[in-house]
């Protein structure tokens, strides 16, 4: 099951896996895993991240992408109709 993702310039991915944690590197139809040197890199992004994050110089957006009807409309609540 995948845990992280990140998208590399060369349009390749990286994907850690949650129960094995093994990375894997995806370009194109292809699927390998890491060198050590890589995951140790992999590593040290994570804790830059949680640093940032613990000290909200980091924020993550999510967007949600829904297809319109003839109308515009999403069909979709603003909020989440769950909480009230």
């Amino acid at each position: 099951m995948p845990w992280g993702l990140a998208f590399l310039p060369d349009k390749s991915a990286l994907v850690s896996e949650r129960d094995s944690a093994k990375i894997k590197r995806i370009a194109g139809n292809q699927v390998s895993e890491v060198g050590y040197a890589t995951a140790k890199i992999w590593g040290l992004y994570l804790a830059a991240c949680r640093v940032g994050f613990e000290r909200n110089n980091t924020q993550l957006h999510q967007i949600l992408a829904v297809k319109l009807d003839q109308n515009a409309n999403a069909h979709f609540p603003l909020r989440p109709t769950w909480l009230s």
